[in-house]
């Protein structure tokens, strides 16, 4: 009884270590805002990509920019495919408008006689949120936990979100309502932080396995590194949770819309990762680079959404009730990601286990690869 409870515990700790971290955030949201003013997230992440540099082999670089079919699908699904998919549904459904200074989704007035689900930020919200590129963070780290490739995941966030700084204001016009687009120059301000917080970790620490007494070092306790990932990956989300909940428009919110933005954040999501595994599996793609398809090309980066939603004019509403939307779909994506990834973690292809081949180093990370 208690193997079986310890091997659902390490198999399950992402999903586990969220749904925590979702409790203690909302619970005692304040806890979350003071670890925001010390840079908390920042320090977490930075420290996670470190580990994650340090877990980096050269092989696995190598098959990262020898995937050209994985890297070109990649780069079309995440700027062009989800984009469009997503916004066109949500123009689709019906919202409403706002009666007081579009503030309080309570008193919502329905046009027409269509029952609507929410005003109409959260349209535009979830139509910024399905537009942004890859996400900066959680993506990369997600595919390595889930057994992918990490180098290919960091390349295809380099590459999206470099290219999204300059066509994401000009998708949102072509896409959505907006009349104008968003300054290019606010937008590199997110390149840069994810250069210095995600990309130069992440070099740092594969710079350090170049020494081979470190390599050693890591590859000897590779799995309490792996689940140093995790940890600090859960840690970083619990500043998500009380940035939404520490918002005062978050009262405003009714429960059952609420609801209905995690169910639709949670039908779409699911949706893009089927459309994923079938395009991987048509491509011909292997299971540690189909991991990481499915996995960066279904998701999102807030902190993309958030930052555009900043810079905004006030007439497409309110800012902070379009920003608690895009952390609520996140947050659902985060944690549909996390049981996935938990479950994919156990599985391997069919050629590690010839011969009576295992993974020695337990559930989570990529596949063994040879040595440096």
């Amino acid at each position: 009884m208690l193997v079986k409870l310890w091997e659902f515990l390490t198999t399950y700790f992402l999903a586990l270590g969220v749904t925590l971290m979702l409790i203690i955030g909302s619970q005692w949201p304040t806890s979350g805002a003071f670890l925001i003013k010390i840079h908390f997230p920042y320090i977490c992440l930075a420290l996670c990509f470190l580990v994650c540099g340090l877990r980096t082999k050269t092989d696995e670089i190598t098959v990262a920019f020898k995937s050209y079919k994985a890297i070109v699908w990649g780069i079309l699904t995440i700027l062009l495919v989800v984009p469009i998919t997503g916004t066109q549904i949500t123009k689709t459904i019906q919202f409403a408008t706002m009666m007081t200074d579009n503030m309080t989704t309570s008193e919502s007035a329905v046009v027409g006689n269509v029952t609507a689900i929410g005003p109409t930020e959260f349209a535009f919200a979830l139509q910024v949120f399905f537009v942004v590129p890859a996400s900066m963070s959680a993506g990369a780290i997600l595919s390595l936990i889930a057994g992918g490739n990490f180098s290919l995941a960091l390349l295809l966030m380099v590459v999206t979100n470099s290219v999204g700084v300059f066509i994401v204001s000009a998708m949102l016009v072509w896409l959505t309502d907006l009349s104008s687009g968003v300054s290019l120059t606010r937008l590199g301000e997110i390149t840069l932080v994810f250069f210095l917080n995600c990309f130069l970790p992440t070099v740092c620490g594969k710079l350090l396995r170049l020494v081979r007494v470190v390599a050693e070092k890591v590859d000897k306790h590779e799995n309490s590194f792996n689940f140093a990932i995790a940890f600090l990956y859960v840690l970083s989300t619990w500043c998500e949770v009380s940035r939404a909940r520490i918002e005062k428009e978050f009262y405003n919110i009714i429960s059952m819309n609420i609801f209905i933005i995690v169910g639709y954040s949670s039908i779409m999501h699911i949706m893009f990762l089927v459309l994923n595994w079938i395009a991987s599996g048509f491509l011909g793609l292997s299971l540690p680079v189909k991991k990481t398809i499915v996995i960066v090309g279904s998701h999102k980066a807030v902190a993309f959404a958030l930052k555009i939603i900043e810079f905004l004019s006030n007439d497409v509403g309110s800012h902070r009730l379009m920003s608690i939307v895009c952390i609520i779909a996140y947050l659902t994506l985060l944690v549909l990601d996390s049981l996935i990834v938990c479950k994919w973690s156990t599985i391997r292809e069919e050629k590690e286990s010839e011969g009576g081949k295992t993974n020695p180093h337990g559930k989570y990370g990529t596949i063994p690869q040879e040595d440096d």
